[in-house]
């Protein structure tokens, strides 16, 4: 800047010419250098939430997993009830079913799911650090079609009617034994006699039997969209693995 006010002093603008060429580049070349060290800065926090998105969506997958089991188990329980309702003689040849069934048939059946690093994206505006835009959108599908199936999902209203009118039909000993067995019938003795008795009392259940259709239809439809969900998660997981690969490029 001295050199600059000295030439402007002696009019020599060919030396002016020169001193603000330097200067511009100088100013040109520090922005650059900012822009690069911004664009480094924002790759590397991308890289980040990759990681972390793709942790999340490995919890979901396995949460997803677990509640496909759970479906499947109170489906069955819910099908032994509808048998046993109309044969309770036949509670004898498998004594802990029916002691299984009318515990578990109303037990939740759908993951719960909190999508943490999307949300964190979401509310705090570095969803724009993920540069693909094909990956953005399959994140917000996904998680605008996993609110819309939770909604009907995690409905348990016709589980909670099921257990209200089941109350009193299992002691409280019984109950204890599913509770430290984990829900393994497998663990818990039930005398034939024991199996008969709670059979007949459930099929006198009017109100517990009006549910089973509705329970059947909650299961069957959470079966169905946790497999739909699983799917997603698969290509999610495998779109964010070849984002993560992009890191250099």
């Amino acid at each position: 800047m001295n050199r600059l006010r000295r030439a402007l002093g002696r009019q020599d603008w060919a030396a002016v010419s020169i001193e603000l060429i330097v200067v511009v580049l100088g100013i040109l070349i520090a922005l650059q250098v900012d822009q690069w060290t911004q664009r480094r800065q924002e790759r590397e926090l991308e890289q980040t939430y990759l990681l972390r998105l793709k942790e999340d969506l490995q919890i979901e997958y396995s949460r997803a997993t677990d509640a496909e089991s759970w479906a499947r188990d109170r489906l069955t329980a819910v099908k032994a009830l509808n048998r046993l309702s109309s044969d309770p003689d036949r509670a004898a040849s498998d004594p802990s079913a029916i002691l299984w069934a009318i515990e578990t048939a109303s037990w939740r059946s759908f993951p719960r799911n909190n999508a943490f690093v999307y949300n964190e994206l979401q509310n705090t505006g570095h969803m724009r650090l993920i540069r693909s835009v094909a990956l953005r959108r399959q994140l917000a599908d996904h998680y605008a079609k996993l609110a819309i199936d939770a909604w009907v999902g995690e409905d348990r209203a016709a589980e909670e009617a099921f257990d209200h009118a089941t109350a009193g039909l299992l002691t409280t000993e019984e109950l204890i034994a599913l509770e430290q067995a984990a829900g393994d019938r497998r663990q818990v003795d039930v005398e034939p006699s024991r199996a008969r008795a709670l059979a007949a009392g459930f099929s006198k259940r009017t109100d517990a039997l009006a549910q089973l259709p509705s329970m059947a239809q909650h299961h069957l439809f959470n079966l169905r969209v946790i497999g739909d969900e699983k799917a997603r998660l698969r290509k999610l997981t495998a779109a964010v693995t070849r984002e993560l690969r992009q890191k250099d490029k």
